[in-house]
């Protein structure tokens, strides 16, 4: 016979048995007095005592939760599952998993799924991109009150986005039970120092938020220190590479052990490759050799030698290869815009001037018109010679006419 069971967990009841005896004419003529009837208490479904009457479980998963492995965009992102039901779910049962939505992973009837203990067919998830939906199809028994361990695919999109706010898990199971739908669990701790990064599908596409460069002399044929500030809207693992590019016209011959220096330290010393010509031509890959934290400034200091012929300032952009086959993609880098020495633009990467043949003013020095008593070949040279009433000072000196010196204290020397 069939009874209804009740919707919720209740304990066998005690179940007795009695009989009254007729005869053929329906008349009492004896009984049976009543008495406990005798219960199995043998378990179904893993379940102690399910064989009993009325012994009665709500089925749920007494763990849901779900993480992701990364949340940088365009990615592909492996995700992790792990359930344990409070009954034995029956091979050709369904389990879905909801809302996992933003994923670029398109439609697929034979959607790779793998599981621990191995309870799935390789290739039985079916997948739908709309809703964000993955159905999972038991090929042999989930056992009760174990932790099953469910890994897929998907790819990121390439666009920032929170997590979905509800991605839920149900199970539709034998004897037509269910379990029912409910919201999954996930990390709350940072990855790559963003807050929630374990959630599935918070997606973050890497920036760097500060990325500047600006140079130390606009002086042709001389050493250029170069001072560059990063800042990344996430953590960037060891070996990460940043590259820029852009740094044209550079004296300095290509070095795969280019000298930088990085505050705080995250690179070593000479772990640069510089490229001067060619196709990377005044290219500067950078390799971390500790991570570089979030929202932190790096400053990274190199010198390139200045062309000996002025140039205009070139775009200089950056791009980073970082971990989980992201990037950060290139974008132009930013520079002061005030002049130097006068001239303007002057702290922009190889923004070059020659004062041979420019109009060029040492304008944070001391200048004077000297008279100078000695054959000048007038060829442009600078000189530096010691004046008896400057007999502790270097003064550069530039032939203007008719004996005349241009003179700058601490200037510059083109010999």
């Amino acid at each position: 016979f069939a009874l209804q069971n009740t919707a919720s967990d209740q304990a066998s009841p005690a179940v007795s048995v009695a009989a009254d005896i007729q005869d053929a004419n329906s008349a009492s003529v004896s009984s049976i007095t009543q008495a406990a009837m005798a219960k199995l208490g043998t378990a179904l479904y893993g379940v102690a005592n399910g064989a009993d009457p009325l012994e009665v479980l709500v089925p749920l998963f007494t763990t849901k939760s779900i993480q992701q492995s990364t949340l940088i965009s365009g990615v592909a992102n492996t995700f992790t599952v792990t359930l344990t039901a409070n009954l034995e779910l029956e091979a050709t049962q369904t389990v879905t998993i909801s809302g996992l939505t933003g994923s670029t992973t398109a439609d697929d009837s034979t959607f790779t799924v793998t599981s621990v203990p191995d309870v799935m067919a390789a290739d039985s998830g079916v997948w739908s991109k709309t809703t964000g939906d993955l159905v999972l199809t038991l090929d042999a028994a989930m056992a009760a009150s174990t932790d099953h361990v469910v890994t897929f695919t998907l790819g990121n999109p390439t666009s920032t986005q929170s997590s979905p706010i509800l991605v839920s898990v149900v199970a539709a199971i034998q004897d037509s039970g269910a379990i029912a739908s409910a919201v999954m669990t996930s990390p709350t701790t940072a990855m790559y120092g963003v807050a929630n990064g374990f959630k599935p599908l918070e997606v973050l596409v890497p920036v760097f938020t500060t990325k500047s460069i600006q140079q130390s002399t606009l002086i042709s044929g001389v050493a250029n220190t170069f001072t560059v500030t990063l800042t990344a809207n996430l953590e960037l693992t060891a070996i990460s590479t940043v590259t820029m590019s852009g740094l044209s016209g550079s004296q300095t011959l290509d070095d795969m052990t280019f000298t930088v220096t990085s505050i705080p330290d995250v690179m070593v010393v000479d772990s640069g490759g510089w490229t001067q010509a060619g196709s990377l031509a005044g290219a500067l890959v950078l390799t971390l050799d500790t991570p570089m934290n979030v929202s932190t400034d790096y400053v990274v200091t190199f010198s390139l030698v200045n062309p000996t012929t002025g140039q205009r300032s070139a775009t200089v952009n950056v791009v980073a290869a970082i971990q989980d086959g992201g990037a950060i993609a290139s974008a132009e880098m930013t520079s002061p815009t005030t002049a130097m020495y006068g001239v303007a633009n002057g702290f922009k990467p190889l923004e070059v001037h020659d004062p041979c043949t420019q109009d060029f003013l040492y304008k944070q020095f001391m200048v004077h018109i000297w008279d100078i008593q000695y054959v000048h070949d007038d060829s442009c040279s600078w000189e530096f010679s010691a004046f008896a009433s400057k007999s502790s000072d270097q003064w550069g000196c530039r032939y203007m006419a008719n004996s005349k010196y241009l003179c700058a204290k601490q200037a510059y020397s083109k010999n």
